[in-house]
Order: C-alpha cells, then sequence, then structure tokens
C-alpha cells in the first residue's frame, strides 16, 4: 500500500506540472515553427507508456510519460509536432494483492514487471485532441507468493494499445 501511495503522490506532482505548464500554453500554434515548445498532455485508456490515465511531456521529437500504474516512457516522434509516427520505450510495474491458484496452490499477491519497445501512431485534431494507437514486444514478468510458495512466470509478449488525450 505505501507503494501505491508514492506512485499517487508522483504522479499527483507530475500531473499539476503539466496543467500549470499547459494553462500557460493553452492557446499556444502547435504548428511546425512552435514546434520546440514545450507541451503538456493528458490521456486515458489502455497503454504501456500512460497506462489507464497518464501524462505526458513533449519537446520537439521527444516525448516522456508517465502514468498509473506505475509506468514510465520515452517517444521518439518522427514529426516534431508530437503526432504521427513515433518509436519508444516503455516500463511498467504494478501489484495486486488477490488470492489467485496456480497448479493447485494458492497465492495471495502478485508483482507484474513489463518493460519493451514498440511503434505507434498519434493522430492529433484541433491542435489539442490526441487518439494514440501502439504495439510493443515486451520482457513480462509475474511473481506470485503466497504463505507456502513463491512462483514466477517470465515470458514474451506483444502489448498492444490505445488512449484518447488531450494537449495543452
Amino acid at each position: 500500500m505505501k507503494t501505491i501511495t508514492k506512485i499517487c503522490a508522483i504522479f499527483v506532482t507530475v500531473l499539476s506540472a503539466v496543467m500549470i505548464m499547459g494553462a500557460d500554453s493553452a492557446k499556444a500554434d502547435h504548428s511546425f515553427e512552435n514546434s520546440q515548445k514545450l507541451r503538456g498532455g493528458l490521456h486515458a485508456g489502455f497503454s504501456a507508456y500512460t497506462g489507464i490515465i497518464g501524462a505526458e511531456i513533449q519537446k520537439g521529437h521527444f516525448g516522456l510519460t508517465l502514468g498509473i500504474p506505475a509506468c514510465l516512457g520515452l517517444r521518439y516522434y518522427f514529426d516534431e509536432t508530437g503526432a504521427r509516427w513515433f518509436l519508444g520505450a516503455h516500463g511498467m510495474y504494478f501489484n495486486v494483492e488477490e488470492e489467485e491458484t496456480k497448479d493447485g496452490i494458492r497465492y495471495d499477491e502478485i508483482d507484474s514487471t513489463l518493460a519493451g519497445a514498440g511503434i505507434g501512431y498519434k493522430w492529433r485534431w484541433n491542435d489539442h485532441w490526441d487518439l494514440t494507437l501502439n504495439l510493443s514486444l515486451a520482457y513480462y514478468k509475474e511473481k506470485y507468493t503466497g504463505d507456502y510458495a513463491t512462483r514466477t512466470d517470465e515470458y514474451i509478449t506483444v502489448v498492444p494499445g490505445i488512449s484518447f488525450g488531450y494537449t495543452f
């Protein structure tokens, strides 16, 4: 529970910074001439870059993402406006405390870690509204912990993503 509280505190801090930046640049022109301005955005959906709810800070070709559950990502946009095609790397961690039985053994906690890289495309309308689709290849590790046993599963998986957003 302490980890979740810390993650939420960090997320709220970054989200506040994004909103403050957005208030200053809400009327900014996101054209090519102004592509080097620092921009922030909020996202909702499912993505290994921004989680279920997240934020992105962009400048030029680069975007830094943060989300809940604990997600961190870096994107490189081929277009300086921070839209269209991008390549990226991401990491995600989450912990679930629920009962699950595997091979007849009961576990009550699952730690999941995901790290990968992928490609995506971001559509932007009216210089603010975004739809982002991405596909990543990732290493996924699940650690199950119970009263009598611990189990770790590791594999490579494909992770699709979709998120809707608003850029300030």
